[in-house]
């Protein structure tokens, strides 16, 4: 949406009002709009920042063209998935979980979280704006199944959230050691070779 305000020039001309920007358009205005006036004539589907500029002018000789800009800033709707290495935890043979993601227009933030059931998530990691887009977290060896969340956010607050959940295999009991020793007994008594009587 774009409004605006003019006054007609000196001999009560109204002006012509072009709109011009620094990527994407062309932004054609109705014919013969002017005074004041607030429109909605296009979508922008691309996000990042825009910078519009409004050109009055009217032919008369005392009049000068006047120019004024504005900048829009168009966020991207977010969205994120989410993986995990391995999908069951063997603490034998795994060290952690490697989660993995792929995220766009999580320009404000993108948060790694373990789940709790009946209370906070547990913040895990806050990825660097420089490693959004894609990349990979190690988080700690689970002792129990555990499902992770990724929250993406842009920065007109909206979130996308994504969640996997991995299983831990439970090793049945193992001995680990176990000796038998025989027993010692004291002296006998008795002598080889002689009689009792």
């Amino acid at each position: 949406m774009v409004s605006w305000s003019t006054t007609p020039d000196p001999d009560g001309t109204e002006p012509a009002l072009q709109l011009t920007a620094d990527r994407g358009g062309p932004y054609d205005l109705p014919a013969g709009i002017a005074g004041s006036a607030q429109f909605t004539m296009f979508t922008l589907s691309e996000a990042g920042s825009y910078e519009f500029t409004l050109t009055a002018a009217t032919p008369a000789a005392a009049s000068t063209p006047v120019a004024r800009t504005e900048s829009v800033r168009v966020h991207g709707v977010p969205s994120v998935t989410l993986g995990a290495d391995p999908l069951v935890f063997d603490d034998v043979l795994h060290g952690g979980v490697t989660l993995t993601w792929v995220a766009a227009n999580a320009n404000a933030s993108l948060e790694i979280f373990e789940v709790v059931p009946g209370g906070p998530d547990v913040l895990l990691h806050a990825v660097p704006e420089g490693d959004r887009a894609s990349g990979s977290f190690v988080a700690g060896a689970p002792a129990a199944g555990t499902t992770y969340r990724i929250v993406a956010t842009n920065g007109l607050a909206m979130t996308a959230s994504a969640e996997i959940t991995v299983a831990v295999r439970r090793r049945p009991a193992e001995i680990l050691a176990f000796t038998a020793t025989p027993p010692v007994y004291p002296p006998s008594s008795f002598t080889p070779g002689r009689r009792s009587r």
